[in-house]
């Protein structure tokens, strides 16, 4: 049987687009008859034994910067380069959920097959969470990290991404891993059918009337999600019926809830913090609204769209923003699109929306359409077992 390692560079047992891929991955790889094993992050926890999480076997490790804090990428090539020699045994396919693991892969395994599921493009996504200009040692390790992504790209076998637009970044960001590219979009569960209490029970629970139209948003609570965005919006909208619920935590969290009480809609918004409920939320929300700058697949999209949820995000204007929803949605059919520039066009397009339920919910059944029989996990692991039977 072939050997499958997956490696993921983000904690297996929390929210995050890596961590949710690395999951369907693995149990879809399982349901297809092959055995995988894990690679998974966890700060301070180094194990050399397998242990079950999830259903997955999964092995922890860390990375310590030591004197190099404040530029991890100096130090994270070698000390990986120590953690995959410490794997029991060499797998015959490596499957990288980050750049980081693939050039210290193709040093400890030169005949290894690997293939990159491509999340996202770091060199571009990481300027869009700097509040300031940023300290040399902060644009060192952004240099480095565009270093590293070329040589993933140039040292993996395959890279599976998920749309035209995310080929249109990796291509303008290094044009010769072309001929690497295959295209295929990440699925989604049905999440309807994982909820477990009546919509109105979650809104009492959160001090939300049952007749409010709740746009929902959920993600890590940093710069480059731009709630405070989000916020201003909803704070311009003067519609006692328009409620916004966030989900996620992160280092501005305290900072946007200050900013979320200082408006006019103060009593209107709710910080949900992290959730193991997420089926529950999206089913007692009535529309998603992002605001990223950079999000070149997001998965919450997919998740809202299941649940019945329209989707309310940001036009796409490469490089300046980078964003899927006109390749994923069609205008005023799935949801809506809005240009980030002009802050005022959110705050019209909720406000319009708030007074039109009925439209919401004609979306919404579109969306969750669409979600179904679009953006299957089976062609997602047909493209996966392709690039591993060519091992």
């Amino acid at each position: 049987m072939t050997s499958i390692l997956v490696g993921c560079f983000a904690d297996i047992g929390k929210m995050g687009g890596g961590s949710t891929l690395a999951k369907n991955v693995s149990h879809g790889l399982t349901d297809r008859g092959y055995r995988p094993s894990f690679l998974s992050l966890r700060p301070g926890v180094v194990s050399d034994e397998t242990s079950e999480t999830d259903g997955l076997c999964v092995r922890y490790f860390s990375i310590d910067s030591g004197r190099a804090w404040r530029v991890p990428q100096l130090v994270r090539r070698r000390q990986l380069r120590q953690v995959l020699k410490r794997q029991p045994a060499r797998p015959d396919v490596l499957l990288a959920i980050s750049p980081f693991f693939i050039p210290p892969a193709r040093e400890v395994w030169p005949d290894v097959r690997i293939v990159y599921l491509f999340p996202c493009l770091l060199w571009r996504c990481v300027p869009h969470a700097w509040e300031q200009r940023p300290s040399w040692p902060l644009r060192l390790n952004h240099w480095l990290v565009g270093r590293e992504e070329r040589a993933a790209l140039d040292a993996c076998d395959a890279v599976i991404i998920q749309s035209k637009s995310v080929a249109e970044d990796v291509l303008d960001f290094h044009p010769r891993a072309g001929s690497k590219l295959v295209t295929a979009p990440t699925g989604v569960r049905d999440l309807l059918q994982e909820v477990t209490r009546p919509r109105d029970a979650l809104r009492d629970e959160l001090q939300t009337p049952h007749d409010a139209v709740v746009a929902m948003a959920a993600g890590r609570l940093s710069v480059n999600k731009n709630i405070s965005y989000l916020l201003q919006a909803v704070h311009r909208v003067n519609n006692p019926k328009l409620w916004l619920w966030v989900v996620g935590d992160g280092p501005l969290a305290e900072r946007l809830r200050r900013e979320a009480g200082a408006g006019s809609a103060s009593q209107r918004i709710r910080f949900l913090g992290s959730r193991n409920d997420m089926p529950d939320v999206y089913a007692a929300a009535d529309l998603f609204v992002h605001a990223a700058r950079y999000d070149n697949f997001p998965n919450v999209y997919l998740e809202a769209m299941v649940s019945g949820l329209p989707i309310v995000g940001p036009k796409g204007e490469f490089p300046r923003i980078v964003s899927p929803l006109s390749e994923m949605i069609a205008e005023g059919v799935q949801g809506h699109s809005y240009c980030l520039d002009k802050p005022a066009d959110l705050a019209a397009l909720l406000g319009e929306l708030a007074n039109h339920p009925e439209h919401i919910k004609e979306m919404g059944s579109a969306a969750r359409q669409l979600a179904l029989h679009a953006f299957s996990w089976n062609g997602y692991f047909d493209a996966i077992e392709q690039s591993i039977l060519e091992c």
